[in-house]
């Protein structure tokens, strides 16, 4: 445990100055998102998740058919897994 400590703290660092950055997130054929990255990302440990916060917010509208596509999907697919 204190080396995914260590390996966050690095990317602490190296990103200390950045303003926003991508992680880069893979589709599996069920429809799970995973992170690339070990260990910044949501799905982690909870110092990881309480260093991520999103630079940009995007709504879901009504009218975006193909946004709630995805929504409807996504809903279907955690009913499912719990």
């Amino acid at each position: 445990m204190a080396i995914i400590f260590i390996f966050i703290f690095i990317f602490i660092f190296i990103f200390r100055e950045v303003p926003s950055f991508y992680l880069p997130i893979r589709l599996d054929y069920r429809g799970r998102l995973y992170y690339v990255t070990e260990y910044l990302n949501y799905q982690g440990i909870e110092l990881a998740k309480g260093l991520l916060q999103f630079s940009i917010g995007e709504k879901v509208y009504l009218n975006d058919d193909i946004a709630i596509k995805y929504l409807k999907i996504f809903g279907v697919i955690a009913l499912l897994i719990n």
